[in-house]
């Protein structure tokens, strides 16, 4: 019997008479030939395989990439990710769609792609019309990377372009801790705010308060509770995050690495966090499960401290190149400044592993260099019996 021949899919038979179908995926990065391949049992499967997938071929046709980005964004949906994630995937598709919105998928090549980066850092789509970062378009590729994956999980495209794209190698990313100026303002201003009679003041001056002295991020500072402050123990757990989904918002068990810490606060943080706490419970009924960063007994949205943190820092008479984050970056510089051991501050910041740590706050340890210099001092003044 003479097999059909399909233009996606071919039919074939083994040294050993079994037929098979064969779907070509593309090339990998080394130029080797990617496939997937089902045995049949018979000629008549095999035959029956064939029309399946043509007809399977047919049926979704060749759709733009603005098209199957919308149904990619409601599959992640309907899977469950994270309001915050689908954001995020939908922020990245935005930077490629002045390029390919009206491009076929099964006609995007990966040299079109590699073009794409190349202007994506030269020019960007920034709202400021600045370059994207490499590390930006790191994000990029492998938005891209797996939307082809799902578009191939789907027979959309038999050929991923993907295989063959290599992205942007990685930027370092560094710590901006506040400079000592800013820092003593700001902390002036926080601990004005933290006695006024405003309630909604009281609480964004504690976001940043928790943020500068725990080094927690912005959602996790919207999401430290009442019953998360223990001054017998004299630590702050760090167990969940705050998430904003639409116009609701909500607390969620987890932080971004996965998993639970444990700060341990001096007692001038604990004597704060106790004034701040009885002025809460005599604006509200406060429960073990509130807030602290709380006005009314909800929740304060992340995006709502940060734009606190912005406002702070115009009064503070800083420029707008500090982010909310940058408390962060406070708290580890000053830590690994006075000597803390790198393995500390990496579990207190609850970092996956202490690389992570090490690459972000490694030119802010000048006492390593200073340290390795006298060292390579002292040997080679033990050169030569010297």
């Amino acid at each position: 019997m003479e097999l059909p021949r399909r233009p996606d899919f071919r039919l074939r038979q083994d040294r050993k008479g079994r037929y098979y179908v064969r779907h070509f995926l593309g090339r990998d990065g080394t130029g080797k030939v990617k496939h997937w391949q089902y045995t049949c049992r018979s000629t008549t499967e095999a035959t029956a395989m064939a029309e399946v997938l043509e007809e399977w071929a047919k049926r979704l046709g060749n759709p733009t990439f603005s098209t199957l980005s919308e149904q990619y964004l409601e599959a992640c949906r309907n899977n469950k990710r994270a309001p915050s994630t689908v954001r995020a995937y939908r922020t990245r598709s935005k930077y490629l769609m002045p390029y390919i919105a009206d491009t076929r998928v099964r006609n995007l090549t990966s040299g079109a792609v590699m073009d794409i980066y190349e202007d994506l850092l030269e020019q960007g789509r920034m709202r400021d019309g600045g370059e994207l970062s490499p590390n930006t378009v790191i994000l990029v590729h492998k938005h891209l990377k797996t939307f082809y994956k799902w578009c191939m999980a789907r027979g959309y495209v038999v050929d991923n372009p993907m295989l063959a794209v290599v992205p942007p190698p990685k930027e370092p990313v560094e710590a901006h801790p506040l400079d000592d100026e800013t820092l003593e303002a700001l902390s002036a201003r926080i601990s004005r705010e933290l006695v006024l009679d405003n309630p909604h003041a009281r609480a964004e001056a504690m976001g940043m308060y928790l943020a500068l002295r725990c080094g927690v991020r912005v959602s996790e500072a919207c999401g430290v509770r009442r019953r998360d402050v223990s001054f017998r123990l004299g630590q702050v757990s760090v167990v969940g995050q705050v998430k904003t989904d639409g116009g609701r918002v909500r607390w969620e068990k987890g932080t971004k690495s996965k998993k639970s810490r444990v700060i341990p606060i001096p007692e001038d943080v604990q004597d704060a966090l106790k004034a701040y706490m009885e002025r809460q419970s005599a604006t509200f009924s406060a429960e073990a499960s509130t807030t602290l960063v709380s006005a009314d007994g909800s929740p304060m949205r992340p995006p709502e401290l940060s734009a606190a943190f912005r406002v702070a820092m115009a009064a503070c008479g800083a420029g707008d190149e500090y982010t909310f984050h940058c408390l962060r970056h406070t708290f580890a510089t000053l830590l690994l400044q006075d000597g803390t051991p790198i393995q500390e501050v990496s579990a207190l910041l609850g970092h996956a592993n202490t690389s992570t740590t090490a690459n972000i706050y490694a030119h802010v340890m000048p006492g390593r260099a200073q340290d390795a210099v006298a060292r390579l001092g002292e040997i080679i003044r033990g050169v030569g019996g010297a």
